[in-house]
């Protein structure tokens, strides 16, 4: 019950979010992300443990202002999620200003490829959404919000323009695989810590993070061709570049470590692009190898 008026609560409040305009809408969220700054959260901790540890040798005053931005970006982010769930398709279409590197994605499906497209969480993922499934319809794996009021919002906002969602585990991955050997396109979030079996420890901004090894997997079994996509944000309430790269060399390599390290260093090529815009929030470290002690409290 109390679950129930949790999700019916986030689902509400979401609602009135996004009858904003879009300006204002950043506007609150760049507030939010202000006041998320000012106090001694535990995000806030994570945003600045992940920092240090991916950016060591960045002058410390270069880094606080880092944190600052990174926070401003995290309240954008979660304002422009309730717009992309609840706003109706064009009218996200029409804050995409502008599109490169469709020809990594064209070009491949010419010679009858499949194509895996890895989504770092980069700008608005939810955004990058509503493009690719309009220019690019597939399948994408979907993991179920814990309140079951937000996940049908969440679920209904991403299929509305025929994005196919396929569950995390082993219908999901066939489901998956039959796409790519059929030419089609296939969606995945790259940065996920995945759980021990499904992963691999590779190095990520030189620290070692637990992998996952699905994108190698169906790269091995299917010759997909794998490219780097997100939606960054730009400045003055202008909107969202979509950015589509081909990811780099190496990630189908035979070996899982050589590939998996491979897919992180594609991860970072696009973190590189905008920092201040990745989800730093996120424990990327928090699985350690070897018994090596933890990284967040």
């Amino acid at each position: 019950m109390i679950q129930s008026v949790k999700g019916y609560l986030a689902v509400w409040m979401l609602r009135m979010v996004s009858w904003l305009p879009f300006s204002a809408g950043q506007t609150l969220g760049m507030t939010i992300g202000t006041v998320m700054w000012c106090l001694p959260t535990r995000t806030k901790k994570t945003v600045e443990q992940n920092l240090k540890v991916c950016f060591p040798n960045m002058d410390v005053t270069e880094r606080d202002r880092l944190v600052f931005d990174s926070m401003r970006h995290t309240g954008m982010l979660m304002v422009e999620m309730a717009m992309a769930w609840f706003w109706p398709s064009n009218r996200i279409q029409d804050r995409i200003i502008r599109v490169q590197g469709n020809d990594c994605i064209d070009d491949a499906q010419a010679r009858g490829q499949g194509v895996i497209v890895a989504v770092p969480h980069v700008g608005n993922w939810e955004v990058l959404n509503f493009y690719i499934a309009n220019a690019y319809p597939g399948v994408a794996m979907y993991r179920p919000a814990k309140l079951a009021p937000l996940d049908k919002v969440i679920r209904k906002g991403r299929e509305k323009d025929g994005l196919q969602t396929v569950p995390t585990d082993i219908h999901g991955v066939k489901s998956m695989l039959k796409a790519l050997k059929q030419g089609q396109i296939t969606y995945i979030l790259p940065d996920q810590e995945p759980k021990l079996k499904g992963g691999t420890f590779a190095p990520f901004f030189g620290e070692s993070a637990l992998t996952m090894s699905l994108v190698s997997r169906l790269v091995q079994k299917t010759g997909a061709q794998v490219v780097m996509a997100y939606a960054k944000r730009l400045p003055a309430h202008q909107g969202f570049e979509v950015i589509i790269k081909k990811a780099s060399n190496g990630i189908d390599d035979s070996t899982l470590e050589a590939s998996c390290a491979a897919l992180n260093e594609s991860v970072e090529m696009c973190v590189l692009d905008a920092p201040e815009q990745y989800q730093w929030t996120y424990k990327r470290f928090k699985r350690r190898p070897d018994n090596q002690p933890k990284l967040y409290v």
